[in-house]
């Protein structure tokens, strides 16, 4: 298959908005939400309750833990239901 200079384009530009916005989703989480003690949701909201309930600052399950695996689980069953190839961008973006 060959790819033409308007398809890179448009994936470069694709992962470029990707980046940006977990840039800004990291920020928001680790600069405003997290030290506001504020609840969100999605992922990264499950993530923060598990924080929180295993002892948050104290020792409690680290926030990064907790997003990766429960990621991962959800990527297997989307791979499931979904398909694989669904699973390119999804995966960057958890990284």
């Amino acid at each position: 298959m060959k790819l033409s200079l308007k398809q890179i384009f448009r994936e470069t530009g694709a992962y470029v908005a990707i980046t940006l916005g977990m840039v800004a989703y990291a920020f928001a989480w680790i600069g405003i939400i997290t030290p506001a003690k504020i609840m969100g949701g999605g992922v990264t909201g499950i993530a923060l309750l598990i924080f929180y309930a295993t002892g948050g600052d104290n020792g409690g399950i680290p926030i990064g833990y907790s997003y990766v695996v429960v990621n991962i689980i959800l990527l297997l069953l989307g791979g499931m239901v979904i398909g694989w190839v669904f699973g390119i961008k999804t995966i960057f973006s958890m990284i």
